[in-house]
């Protein structure tokens, strides 16, 4: 089954341990292994800060909800974060339906996602 999302990962000026990771598409049904594997590889690099950017992300399913719950509880373990923004409309009614809202670190920019690193 093809991918129908796509990822890119970019560094952030003076935060060495953190990586902004750009998602693009839809995140359906069968791709959360991809995507948990994108987000892992970066913790396993010594990352201790994720930045999603969810900008041009137009639909993601519960399995990538769960991917991304996955991946917010490894970081928290190691005393890292995990923060979306940019979070379109669609998705963050998705996000506040299931309360999720509360257990993500959610802004509305990158700027402000740089800044909640801490």
């Amino acid at each position: 089954m093809a991918l129908t999302f796509e990822s890119s990962v970019e560094e952030i000026a003076d935060k060495a341990d953190a990586a902004l990771i750009v998602l693009k598409g839809e995140i359906r049904s069968g791709d959360e292994p991809e995507l948990r594997s994108v987000l892992m590889k970066e913790l396993e690099a010594g990352r201790s800060a994720l930045l999603l950017d969810f900008r041009s992300l137009e639909l993601i399913c519960s399995a990538g909800l769960s991917a991304l719950l996955y991946v917010n509880n490894d970081c928290k373990r190691k005393g890292g974060k995990l923060i979306l923004f940019g979070l379109p409309s669609p998705i963050q009614s998705i996000m506040t339906m299931t309360n999720l809202i509360s257990v993500f670190t959610i802004c509305d920019t990158r700027e402000e996602a740089v800044a909640a690193i801490g």
